[in-house]
């Protein structure tokens, strides 16, 4: 029997303090949260939604205004790690659990805000506070979408920036051979201070965190009534 591999699709890492320079800096750490169901699971419903076409997915995307007129979708195509659960989830305005949206458009921003808005949650969970200085780094094949990051910087009511080479994990890799080679000379923040500063990319609108902290509240709800019952 053929073994499936249990990966991990996207995950958040947070700097406490917000944002750090680098890990290795006094009084600075990360601490990671992984899910299983984020970029894949956006091409499955790009392919039912947009013909398989990201350039229709993020017109549909933006033909709906922030918050969906209410609605929310959970999508887990994997058993996610957190929360445990897996399988669609649709909601309405008033929180009642649907079969269907009324549209392709609010279906592919139900995904896309509610990946966004499960990731503040559960980041807010374990303690970490979104303020003024608050700022995102977009890495992965994801940061290459400016409508996919324009919902991020909207739900964690944040700038968001990116790095001019979208493979990070390679990039890392060749930082760290580097810092292998010169490690007698060089230390490991000397070396990443060679690293170009992150472009500017997305501002998050006025009216985000009214439209956005309700909606952290609401997927909370609707987690617990899930796992719970």
């Amino acid at each position: 029997m053929r073994k499936t591999c249990q990966h991990r699709d996207e995950f958040i890492r947070l700097a406490c303090p917000p944002y750090a320079n680098y890990p290795d800096e006094l009084n600075c750490h990360y601490i990671s949260i992984s899910f299983k169901n984020g970029s894949l699971t956006r091409e499955r419903i790009r392919n039912t939604c947009a013909e398989g076409s990201w350039e229709i997915f993020n017109q549909l995307l933006e033909s709906t205004p922030r918050g969906n007129f209410g609605n929310m979708g959970l999508y887990y195509d994997s058993q996610e790690i957190i929360p445990f659960l897996s399988g669609d989830y649709r909601y309405n305005k008033a929180g009642d659990k649907v079969t269907k949206f009324s549209s392709l458009e609010v279906e592919v921003r139900a995904l896309v805000e509610g990946q966004f808005v499960a990731k503040r949650a559960h980041a807010e969970d374990i303690g970490f506070e979104m303020g003024k200085n608050t700022k995102i780094l977009a890495t992965g094949g994801g940061s290459n979408n400016k409508a996919i990051l324009q919902v991020l910087s909207d739900v964690f009511n944040a700038p968001v920036y990116v790095q001019n080479a979208a493979n990070s994990a390679m990039l890392g890799a060749a930082y760290q051979a580097k810092h292998g080679l010169l490690r007698n000379s060089e230390t490991l923040t000397d070396i990443r201070l060679s690293l170009p500063e992150p472009k500017l990319l997305c501002q998050p609108y006025k009216d985000a965190s009214d439209i956005y902290t309700p909606m952290v509240e609401k997927y909370r709800n609707i987690i617990d009534s899930l796992v719970n019952n």
